[in-house]
């Protein structure tokens, strides 16, 4: 399966990394799972690209559907929802989204792909 997600930098030097989820919740807010991803990229300022994820299967967790949801369907249906929470830039800086996306970034820094990608600029 694959998650795709177009972006643009408004940030004055190259994007050559990102961090992000792709998350599916129902229309209650409920989070059913999110799927992590870091993706090397070269979105120049000022410029849109389009990038995917790519993952086998969906995570499973057990849970109980109630005779609401099987009622109601389109009320509960399930929403897909793109989150980015890290961009990384061609100088080697990095931009979290917030204090929680710390990890992320530093998981964008350390990765292999997003690092080659840096030394060849």
């Amino acid at each position: 399966m694959v998650a795709s997600i177009k972006a643009k930098s408004n940030a004055p030097q190259t994007i050559v990394g990102v961090s992000w989820y792709f998350v599916l919740r129902k229309r209650t807010g409920e989070e059913l799972f999110s799927i992590p991803f870091v993706t090397p990229v070269q979105i120049p300022a000022q410029q849109t690209k389009t990038f995917k994820g790519e993952f086998d299967h969906f995570p499973t967790h057990p849970r109980a559907v109630t005779v609401d949801e099987l009622k109601n369907p389109e009320q509960n249906a399930a929403q897909e929802r793109i989150v980015i929470t890290c961009v990384m830039f061609s100088d080697g800086t990095f931009s979290p989204l917030n204090d929680a996306s710390k990890r992320d970034c530093e998981r964008l820094q350390t990765a292999p792909e997003i690092r080659r990608k840096i030394e060849k600029l």
